[in-house]
């Protein structure tokens, strides 16, 4: 469309610096997108939305070209729009700044957006989310608590599990990696987490027993199979390893071992 002369109406002309930037955006160009939206909104002064919209344009050009953003930070968040519409700028201002990883400026955004929709469970998780890449393990615990209370799911519980962990509570993290796995049982990231923390923490063996049963021998065996696998990169030997009857000897459950044969 850089071809095409803009129409003289002002508001043809709007939409038509609109469409160019939106079209511009999705073809990976923010910086022309960003331009565009300028112009857009020098049209329309007292168009607030407008006014958002170009401004989060600019943020993600400052963020990209690393220049700081504060001044434009400023204008998003002093902006007066209806509820629904200031939300919707909340949100979207928080995850610009976290594909950035300026996790604790989108915290900011996120929890204003929380208390704007407290019964919003996917916001309350991305606050989390902010939150524990930020480093405040407490405060993303209390967000994804209540993200969990709205609407549990295996990706908040594994998200429990990776604060936990954070916090030095082992136990806690393995139970809620337990819960991701019962609750999206087909999805390897969560029995991959879990297996982890297993092989992290070898000594809480007698706390899982009761607790597993065939999808612990399925999470266990993975986790040895890890652990194997890392001795014999080591010593470049299987039977230096003594392996698999030290590590069977070690199974959380109480099942009877199996004869396996190493491939």
């Amino acid at each position: 469309m850089r071809g095409v002369h803009p129409p003289e109406d002002t508001r043809q002309r709007i939409t038509f610096f609109r469409l160019r930037a939106s079209i511009e955006s999705g073809l990976g160009n923010s910086k022309a997108a960003a331009a565009d939206m300028e112009l857009a909104a020098r049209l329309a002064p007292e168009d607030a939305q407008l006014q958002a919209a170009a401004a989060l344009s600019r943020l993600e050009v400052q963020l990209e070209t690393h220049a700081d953003p504060a001044v434009t930070l400023k204008a998003l968040r002093g902006v007066q729009l209806p509820v629904e519409k200031l939300l919707e700028v909340r949100l979207r201002t928080g995850e610009v700044l976290s594909r950035a990883h300026r996790y604790g400026e989108a915290a900011e955004d996120l929890a204003d957006a929380s208390r704007m929709a407290p019964n919003r469970a996917d916001i309350h998780f991305n606050l989390a989310l902010a939150r524990y890449y930020n480093g405040q393990w407490d405060a993303a615990l209390e967000s994804a608590e209540r993200a969990k209370t709205l609407e549990d799911s295996g990706a908040t519980e594994s998200l429990l599990g990776d604060i936990q962990e954070k916090r030095g509570d082992a136990l806690a993290a393995v139970h809620s990696y337990q819960a991701a796995v019962s609750l999206e049982p087909n999805v390897e990231q969560h029995r991959l987490s879990l297996a982890t923390e297993l092989l992290k923490h070898q000594t809480f063996d007698a706390a899982f027993t009761s607790r597993f049963s065939w999808d612990c021998l399925t999470t266990w065996w993975i986790a040895r199979r890890m652990q194997f696998a890392r001795c014999w990169k080591l010593t470049g030997s299987r039977a230096r390893t003594g392996w698999p009857r030290a590590i069977l000897a070690k199974s959380p459950c109480k099942i009877r071992p199996l004869r396996i044969r190493v491939p």
